[in-house]
């Protein structure tokens, strides 16, 4: 088991909230946002949205789009990431072979 100080928890938060808003800049086309902002309040659309999502899920946080309209802000997704968010309120659907 690994025990981290308050400060490395901290850091990593910030270094995922830093890593979500990268995107959402890159997504929305401007940086006018702070971490407790709701995504649609700032310019982003249900298009922008599964773009977004689909970025994310290349920087290594794979969120589905029920967790993200209930937590659509970068802090609610940086809590996804760590664990502490909503995250068993959508479980993956998986193709089964017919």
């Amino acid at each position: 088991m690994s025990w981290h100080t308050l400060e490395e928890q901290m850091g990593s938060d910030n270094d995922m909230q830093e890593r979500i808003m990268t995107v959402w800049e890159r997504i929305l086309r401007h940086s006018d946002f702070v971490e407790d902002d709701d995504f649609f309040a700032v310019g982003g659309d249900s298009l922008s949205a599964v773009v977004m999502l689909r970025a994310l899920r290349n920087e290594g946080l794979d969120v589905v789009l029920p967790q993200f309209m209930s937590n659509p802000t970068v802090a609610g997704l940086a809590a996804i990431a760590a664990g502490s968010g909503d995250g068993d309120i959508a479980p993956r659907i998986s193709r089964v072979p017919r």
